[in-house]
């Protein structure tokens, strides 16, 4: 199972997005243990990787500051490492100016 982050117009090929991310099982278990921990929208809709999502560019900007604060309260080295990979998909997009899609694979 892999949940993968694109950046783009959509997330179909004709439209050539990014790949810049992924979710696989391991980091799954590790952003569900975060959303015991700080219950947020953002790590929420992360989980269903089941549904693709698609997030907006005010909604980058607001998961973007959610991020921040939640790598200022977490620790444990594993956590930080998906918060850190997400925070850099996010600013990605948010630098680009593109939206970002989640797609179930």
């Amino acid at each position: 199972m892999s949940y993968d982050l694109m950046i783009g117009k959509s997330p179909l090929v004709r439209d050539s997005p990014l790949i810049v991310g992924s979710i696989d099982i391991e980091e799954y278990h590790v952003l569900a243990g975060i959303a015991k921990r700080h219950p947020s929208w953002l790590i929420d809709r992360l989980l269903q990787v089941f549904d693709d999502q698609y997030y907006g560019m005010e909604e980058l900007a607001l998961g973007a500051e959610l991020l921040d604060q939640l790598l200022l309260e977490e620790k444990e080295s594993r956590e930080r490492a998906v918060l850190y990979m997400i925070s850099a998909v996010f600013s990605m997009a948010l630098r680009r100016g593109l939206p970002l899609h989640g797609v179930a694979d």
